[in-house]
């Protein structure tokens, strides 16, 4: 059975999100969720330790898929860049393009170092983190952008997402 990895955004919100998700997709896939440190202490992320718990995760896998979101595609673009990981494909959900700006990280050069063409990012009209279009300009067609209604960076509309998640894992 073909692995799919799960990385869920910064807040703890996103514990419910990789659960829905998990429970979507396993069915079709060996589901194995990125959980962060930070979710069970309270404390702000510790990016470095969970871009190596993930690239650990995930070494040695082969056959794999990724969806990932907001903060998970950080981590994702950040060990594609690093060749330490090497999916199938990856989406990505709910691109931070705030994230990027505030922390001033080149997500383009990111982008253009992943070692991966079969990547897409769903991104909703108005995401308050990065909207459909400033998101779309901003990647300036290096990644294909797919518009979802929305305003909220939940994207749990589960019965809209995985229909477009499905055909693109074909």
């Amino acid at each position: 059975m073909k692995n799919l990895i799960i990385l869920g955004g910064n807040s703890t919100k996103n514990i419910k999100w990789v659960d829905l998700f998990e429970e979507t997709f396993s069915s079709d896939f060996n589901v194995i969720k990125i959980c962060y440190e930070h979710w069970n202490n309270g404390d702000e992320m510790n990016f470095d330790f969970e871009l190596e718990n993930f690239e650990n995760k995930v070494k040695g896998l082969e056959d794999y898929y990724i969806i990932s979101k907001s903060i998970g595609s950080v981590l994702t673009l950040n060990a594609l860049k690093n060749k330490s990981i090497n999916p199938k494909k990856v989406v990505i959900l709910g691109f931070p393009l705030m994230f990027y700006k505030e922390y001033n990280i080149d997500f383009n050069e990111l982008v253009d170092k992943s070692n991966i063409a079969d990547m897409i990012v769903i991104e909703q009209t108005d995401d308050p983190i990065g909207s459909f279009k400033d998101v779309k300009n901003a990647l300036n067609g290096k990644l294909n952008v797919i518009e979802i209604p929305g305003d909220n960076h939940a994207y749990s509309d589960i019965k809209l997402i995985k229909p477009i998640i499905d055909k693109f894992f074909k």
